[in-house]
This record gives structure tokens, sequence and C-alpha cells, in this order.
């Protein structure tokens, strides 16, 4: 299994696209890339990951759908439950 650093790297390889090109269709300088393809930490995303499964929803759901429409989600679903199980209190 690749990470995700590797992935970045491979993936640019595969289209013979150099740092920079791909930095300037993002429009992010060369060296923000290249930290992308270098960086090793993404334990970040897998803890969002994590959340948003807890809450059901996939990371991409959780990072770009709105607040509003979460929420919209998480009440409609038949598995909701309005009142906590343990926790806090």
């Amino acid at each position: 299994m690749y990470t995700l650093d590797t992935k970045l790297r491979r993936l640019r390889e595969l289209y013979g696209y150099a740092q920079s090109t791909v930095a300037f269709e993002l429009n992010i300088d060369q060296s923000s890339y290249g930290r992308l393809e270098q960086r090793t930490d993404y334990k970040v995303l897998e803890q969002l990951s994590h959340v948003a499964a807890f809450y059901g929803f996939t990371l991409v759901e959780l990072l770009t759908c709105d607040t509003d429409t979460l929420i919209q989600k998480s009440v409609s679903r038949d598995t909701f439950v309005k009142s906590k199980k343990g926790g806090d209190k």
C-alpha cells in the first residue's frame, strides 16, 4: 500500500509533469507542492476520516458539504438518534 505522498509523486510522474507544472495549475508555489509529495504525516486526514465515519459520512462529504446539508442528511437517516447514548452529560 502506498502512502498519499507516494501516490501524488507517482501520479505526477505518470503524467510526465514537473512539480512546478502541477503547482502552477493548483495556483500554489512549487515548494508548497513539493512538501505535499515529501510529507509523510497525513494523520489528520486519517483522524478526520474516522470522525466522518462516526457520524455516518465519508471524508469527502465532511469536507465538501456545508453544515446545513450535513445536518439535513443526519436528521433524514433512519439511524439518527436524537438523544445521546452515554458520553457527556
